[in-house]
């Protein structure tokens, strides 16, 4: 007797499920967190504090070697033709800057939420499809978490510049 599925379905609803409930988890928890109020994401305090590992940017540059993958890295503000886009600095006013800074704080945290829902999955799935649902999880939202973080590490110290 095996634990999952927690409910049965035919395979044809199994498949159409792990198809579409993945885009609507993506898309909902993004357009949420998109019209949060700006206060949520002021400050550097719990989950955006930068570790001491991360301050230096070493961990970002030389373990996760981001320069060279952040490129293919597509700006989620485009999706809904919203939003404040992060796929390059569009000027050095500190308002921006600082705005800049903000938004990755609102992306992070959206990127975290998307890893949640990979929980659903062991409802409808045998636990192996539904342990690659997290490994999916985590392979899709990581690496944008991590560009995020590094981002606010680089446009805080050129705030400082300013």
């Amino acid at each position: 007797m095996t634990i999952f599925p927690l409910l049965e379905l035919p395979d044809l609803w199994v498949l159409i499920l792990n198809l579409i409930l993945w885009p609507i988890f993506h898309l909902g928890i993004s357009k949420i967190t998109l019209h949060m109020n700006d206060r949520h994401f002021q400050h550097d305090q719990g989950m955006y504090r930068l570790k001491a590992y991360e301050q230096d940017g070493t961990f970002f540059t030389q373990r996760l070697r981001i320069r060279s993958w952040k490129k293919w890295i597509p700006d989620g503000a485009t999706i809904f033709n919203e939003g404040f886009k992060k796929k390059s600095l569009s000027s050095t006013q500190r308002h921006y800057i600082e705005t800049f800074i903000l938004e990755t704080r609102r992306a992070e945290f959206t990127h975290v939420l998307q890893i949640f829902p990979c929980l659903v999955f062991f409802i409808f799935n045998v636990w192996w499809v539904a342990l690659i649902m997290v490994l999916y999880a985590l392979a899709f939202n990581l690496p944008l978490i991590w560009l995020q973080r590094y981002n606010r590490l680089r446009f805080t110290r050129l705030l400082n510049h300013l």
